[in-house]
């Protein structure tokens, strides 16, 4: 079983989810006015599959969207094929038009899968069985690195289609925090070891590298628990979605302003107008969660394995993408 190369510092990790999620925050609503996306007209008989001897057909008008943070950080570049640096945070955007909603499946970064190895010219030439955050190595660290992703991720969810994909490195979530004015919160636990002016009990406006100390530290920190830490992630994004609201009421070009700055920090699919087209119709349909894979992780001969109940994988794939016939 191939096993990672060295991995950068876990708390990476941890940056990497917050930079994705916000960004989830900023993207929910654009795709289905513009007729991207899937149609109920699109599927034929052929695309029938059986679930508990039951026939299904993929669900139409749904948008797809995978976001993914790596452990590089500066300026996104080209980098040596098989070592292009890997996905610390994945997750799929599903948007549905018909109900107006959307969902979020997370998966996991450590999920032992089968993965495509691309050659020089980025043409498959082998698959690995390793963890699926190793898909974004093999490449160039830029598109064909990113299209690896998405096509492990599509493998991994039984071939659904992918739609697009915005990936970044690391360093975005201070230009996010502070192209917004930064987010305002109170500390219920002590970040001096980082930053003396993060005492517990302070309410601060954090900066860049504020908001990167709040969601990213976990050592010396309360009680040192990464459910601690989990718990302050999703106290900033719930903080950030309405100052993100107010900034973009104050300023209707700060959608374009904040795809300008993250540029050089990350590839994607989509170009300026679409990301634009995204943020003004935010909020325009309902979050309905998270959604994760169960499954076992275990220690491998070096690092953290996660092995996903295909029972649960499949019954989940299913319920995301398909619906009776």
């Amino acid at each position: 079983m191939r096993q990672n190369k060295k991995i950068n510092q876990t708390t990476f990790i941890v940056c990497i989810a917050i930079i994705a999620v916000i960004i989830v925050g900023l993207i929910v609503a654009m795709f289905f006015e513009s007729g991207d996306g899937r149609s109920d007209y699109d599927y034929k008989k052929d695309d029938i599959v059986y679930y508990n001897d039951e026939e299904y057909l993929p669900k139409g008008n749904l948008y797809t969207l995978l976001i993914a943070g790596t452990d590089n950080t500066g300026k996104v570049e080209e980098k040596e094929y098989n070592n292009a640096g890997q996905c610390d945070f994945i997750a799929l955007i599903i948007m549905d038009r018909s109900s107006k909603t959307y969902k979020i499946l997370e998966i996991n970064r450590d999920t032992m899968t089968n993965i495509p190895v691309l050659g020089l010219q980025g043409d498959k030439t082998d698959t690995v069985y390793a963890q699926i955050a190793l898909s974004h190595s093999y490449g160039d660290g830029l598109k064909v690195s990113c299209k690896n992703v998405k096509n492990a991720v599509s493998d991994y969810l039984y071939g659904i289609d992918i739609d697009d994909y915005m990936i970044f490195n690391i360093d975005a979530i201070g230009l996010i925090n502070d192209a917004v004015g930064g987010v305002e919160v109170t500390l219920d636990e002590d970040f001096t070891e980082y930053d003396k002016t993060m005492k517990k009990g302070a309410k601060l406006r954090l900066t860049g590298s504020q908001a990167i100390i709040y969601t990213r530290q976990r050592r010396e920190v309360g009680d040192n628990t990464n459910a601690s830490r989990m718990s302050r992630q999703e106290n900033y994004i719930k903080e950030f979605l309405p100052i993100a609201k107010a900034a973009m009421n104050e300023n209707q070009q700060i959608a374009v302003e904040i795809f300008d700055s993250l540029q050089e920090y990350m590839v994607t699919s989509m170009n300026k107008s679409q990301f634009g087209g995204l943020v003004n119709k935010m909020y325009s349909y309902e979050n309905e969660g998270f959604i994760t894979i169960e499954g076992e992780s275990v220690k491998g001969e070096e690092f953290i394995e996660f092995y996903p109940d295909e029972k649960d994988l499949k019954a989940k794939v299913i319920d995301l993408f398909y619906k009776k016939a």
